[in-house]
């Protein structure tokens, strides 16, 4: 699944989840009358204003049965919509157009239950319709334009349905009552209700796509270049992605090596083992972010990291050594006072250009780094054993720092996979 497929998946359930909210309103709404009119009904109306007028003419009992059958409707629905957002499985359209259909049509039907008991005169001027723009507004839940506009022209339909049916095209006794074109006006305004939410839930959309997008971006930036990432570096990839493509980049690359590890595991428990090296890699991070630098693999005992790709401040080389000292110094004074077992380390530079780039699948991308560079930043790295020194670094990086640093050359070496020896140098 790529990144704009997740989006698609996280945006349609989220719009889902924005659903069972409305659907859940409704319930609660439903429930609210169906236990009042059911109230009406088995506790008598005597104590309600009107109530004479209640007694002969509403049919409460139909009214509470209607609103019973709303209530499970909607009971039902939020159900169904829970178990669709718990599996993570798409529901058909059709559905969803369904569901605004039978929602929509409840003040309808109320309408029709009051014409019969008291006039379609009163039943369609009561606030009854208004109950059709709380189906409408709520519509906007939805987040899709064509179901609030669908929900609009519904309201619309049915309300001029219903005076067409009661009315009459020729009936004009009372332009605000029973006239045909005052009802049509009223559902021309319920037409303009649906355009109206519809445009709001698209401009909602628009806005929760924005917000996942941004999501996804940093969870493919933090999940490309692992947990060990300062936030500052992510919020600056975020800002300027990652090209996906390869790129030659000058970079200074840093290989670390912890020696004797192997005999140190052996004398300790896994337990044991986890915990040293949680507290050595947590300093050496650290000092790594803090100087513009990222991890971009570990090694077992060691890792590699990166100064200059994918973020560069100018001045990488100078970042790399002073963050190669920094945990040199850092390793002592912790085994000096005993936070970790005695530690000794080795590290190489090398600076010049290498490609970098997203590697891997849709399921699984790395950043990678690749090149000559990096091949003899490794050997670097392996000679600290040779000379028995933390530090070393190649003469491209000793013609950068070598003002602020102080160092010492060592005879050149040759190294595998170069013809000429390489120049290296000590630094402390």
């Amino acid at each position: 699944m790529d990144g704009s497929d997740a989006v698609g998946d996280d945006l349609y359930f989220e719009i889902i989840k924005s659903e069972r909210v409305r659907v859940r309103a409704l319930a609660i709404l439903m429930g609210s009358l169906f236990t009042a009119s059911l109230a009406m009904v088995v506790l008598g109306r005597d104590w309600i204003p009107g109530a004479g007028l209640l007694e002969q003419r509403v049919p409460l009992g139909r009214i509470a049965t209607f609103y019973g059958a709303a209530f499970a409707y909607e009971i039902l629905a939020h159900t169904v919509l829970g178990i669709v957002i718990a599996k993570r499985r798409r529901l058909p359209e059709a559905p969803r157009y369904g569901n605004a259909l039978v929602e929509t049509s409840i003040p309808t039907v109320m309408m029709v239950l009051l014409s019969g008991a008291v006039g379609p005169e009163v039943a369609l001027n009561t606030p009854l319709p208004m109950a059709y723009f709380l189906f409408i507004c709520l519509s906007t839940l939805r987040m899709t334009a064509s179901l609030s506009i669908f929900t609009g022209c519904v309201a619309a339909l049915e309300y001029a349905g219903l005076g067409f049916y009661y009315f009459g095209v020729g009936s004009t006794s009372d332009p605000y009552v029973t006239s045909i074109w005052s009802v049509l006006a009223k559902a021309m305004v319920l037409v303009i209700a649906g355009l109206v939410c519809g445009f709001v839930g698209t401009q909602i959309r628009r806005r929760l796509v924005a917000s996942l997008e941004t999501v996804t971006e940093r969870n493919r930036v933090v999940g490309m270049f692992g947990q060990y990432v300062s936030p500052a570096v992510v919020d600056q990839l975020l800002n300027q992605p990652v090209e996906g493509a390869g790129e030659e980049r000058f970079v200074t690359i840093m290989f670390l090596d912890i020696r004797g590890f192997t005999s140190f595991a052996e004398r300790r428990t896994p337990t044991e083992v986890v915990a040293y090296l949680n507290t050595l890699f947590a300093t050496m991070i650290s000092l790594v972010n803090a100087n513009n630098g990222i991890i971009n693999k570990f090694l077992g005992d060691g890792f590699m990291a990166c100064f200059g790709a994918p973020l560069s401040d100018g001045r990488d080389t100078q970042n790399a050594v002073r963050a190669a000292l920094d945990i040199a110094h850092a390793v002592e004074r912790m085994s000096a006072d005993g936070t970790i077992a005695p530690t000794r380390i080795g590290i190489g530079l090398h600076a010049g250009t290498a490609v970098t780039g997203s590697v891997g699948s849709a399921e699984r991308r790395e950043y990678t780094i690749i090149g000559d560079t990096v091949n003899l930043a490794s050997r670097v790295e392996q000679l600290t054993k040779q000379y028995g020194v933390p530090l070393l670094v190649t003469d491209a990086v000793w013609q950068v720092v070598k003002a602020d640093y102080a160092g010492r050359a060592l005879d050149p070496v040759t190294v595998r996979g170069r013809e000429e020896p390489v120049a290296i140098y000590a630094l402390s």
